[in-house]
């Protein structure tokens, strides 16, 4: 348990630190003073000033952030000043937090290609893939599975006794299986657990046997040269499916006011759960998870909403366009508004994540 909990710290403190290196380095480039360095949020626990920068750890650790000298609009004739600068400048300080999320993500599939990374095995990728098996990709809420305890990413060992090596095999049996029970050992974390599922004996369409998605997934790698191609092509990739997958969200709730099936939101308890399971499966999957972290930020900080990066600079491009400041108090007010929304949603998912947690045991 320790050593999950360290591996969660690092990813965080990776993922926050590496976004407020970007804003710092650009402001410090810049000509900006930088009056504080923090990961987490206030309060403050610890802190120390160097030089004219005082680096904090502070008691919420969900974030972290930069505090520029008059990133509020005041000191505007003070050329350390975030206000004194052009918008050009301010608008790159902003952009560099996200950037560095992009190109974080890019190194980790760089790396992932180059030692194996999870993927889905077709006959064109076969010279390259290694080590590959039968994974649960998803489960369906209600269903067979999702009853016997079976959870995303378990490794499916055999059923009945029997060693399956193709999808089609599997859904084929459990389907002739169906209204009996079956024994399946799953290997997930590590450990063999069997669990009996009793298959649908009426399968209506979209739903399979047991509710339960099934792939042939391996560890692909390529030598160092063509990693750095694939992985830069699987950032873009990635980064395409997350935000057609937010576009799918919220056309779901617009249309239904539901969210899609087997779609669940989570915060940091969630993600530690899901870190604390997919250390425990490999390296390759540990790194693509946390590159998904990362693209994750970097598209939900570019979102043009009040207290984000995306929302702070969508106000630059409105200065940039009218050729004059906007009234900072209003701004000021913008941006309180919402980081309290995006402290309460985070609370409130946090709360409703432990609460799982406590319903499970």
């Amino acid at each position: 348990m320790i050593v999950n909990i360290l591996i969660f710290i690092f990813i965080l403190a990776l993922l926050v630190l590496t976004h407020e290196v970007g804003h710092f380095w650009a402001a410090r480039r810049a000509g900006m003073k930088v009056e504080e360095f923090g990961f987490g949020l206030p309060p403050r626990i610890w802190g120390k000033k160097i030089g004219d920068t005082i680096y904090s750890i502070n008691a919420l650790p969900v974030g972290g952030f930069v505090k520029i000298f008059g990133e509020e609009g005041q000191y505007a004739d003070n050329p350390e000043s975030f206000a004194s600068k052009k918008p050009s400048a301010r608008a790159i300080v902003l952009i560099a937090g996200v950037a560095m999320n992009f190109l974080l993500a890019m190194w980790l599939y760089i790396i992932g290609f180059t030692i194996g990374i999870p993927a889905q095995y077709n006959e064109n990728l076969k010279e390259n893939i290694r080590d590959i098996k039968l994974q649960v990709i998803s489960v369906q809420a209600n269903s067979p599975a999702k009853e016997a305890g079976i959870k995303e990413l378990d490794i499916i060992k055999n059923i009945d006794g029997q060693v399956f090596n193709e999808v089609e095999a599997v859904r084929d049996y459990l389907s002739f299986a169906g209204g009996k029970e079956v024994s399946i050992d799953i290997i997930r974390s590590g450990k063999v657990l069997n669990l009996k599922v009793v298959p649908r004996s009426k399968i209506d369409e979209n739903q399979g046997p047991t509710g339960m998605l099934i792939a042939k997934i391996g560890l692909l790698s390529y030598p160092f040269p063509q990693s750095i191609f694939y992985g830069i092509k699987e950032t873009f990739n990635a980064t395409f499916g997350i935000v057609n997958g937010f576009y799918y969200i919220v056309k779901n709730l617009i249309t239904t006011g539901k969210t899609p099936t087997g779609v669940e939101f989570g915060g940091p308890v969630k993600i530690a759960s899901l870190t604390f399971v997919i250390s425990k499966i490999g390296i390759g999957y540990l790194i693509s998870f946390i590159a998904i972290l990362s693209l994750t930020l970097f598209i939900i900080n570019i979102f043009p909403f009040p207290a984000l990066d995306g929302g702070r600079l969508l106000f630059v491009i409105i200065e940039w366009i009218k050729g004059r400041p906007l009234d900072k108090e209003l701004e000021k007010k913008i941006h309180a508004g919402g980081f309290v929304i995006l402290l309460v949603l985070i609370i409130f998912l946090t709360l409703r994540d432990i609460l799982q947690v406590l319903n499970k045991l």
